[in-house]
């Protein structure tokens, strides 16, 4: 296992220093390796607003979402947007013998409307 001293004060921080936590949902949750980076990067995620992007199967890593709501919760991080990616092995397709997501309509403008929302809270004076 890598350590993440490596991300710890890596110079000066942006005005929000935004976040987006694309994730799997693994075994109905968030994966180790994110609860990793949330345990050893506790100050340093500390009041940032996040969009948290998951996928999986049918319930497109919804679960991973809700169980990892408590853990943002204490680390007082602001979700601003959600967006959930259906059936990702159908969104998936060749290209020049690369695995290439091309997302739906709704997925791009779940994004978009994520990102538009960190956005307003990016703006000075909108702690």
């Amino acid at each position: 296992m890598k350590s993440c001293a490596p991300w710890r004060n890596r110079g000066r921080k942006l005005h929000c220093d935004p976040y987006v936590f694309v994730m799997p949902e693994y075994n109905h949750s968030y994966n180790a390796a994110l609860k990793n980076a949330l345990d050893h990067l506790f100050w340093e995620w500390r009041d940032k607003p996040v969009i948290l992007v998951s996928y999986g199967g049918v319930a497109a890593g919804a679960r991973a979402a809700i169980a990892l709501e408590p853990m943002l919760i204490s680390l007082q991080l602001q979700v601003v947007g959600f967006v959930p990616i259906p059936l990702i092995d159908q969104l998936l397709h060749l290209h020049d013998g690369r695995r290439v997501f091309r997302p739906t309509d709704p997925i791009e403008h779940g994004l978009t409307k994520a990102l538009d929302a960190l956005h307003r809270v990016m703006q000075p004076g909108t702690d």
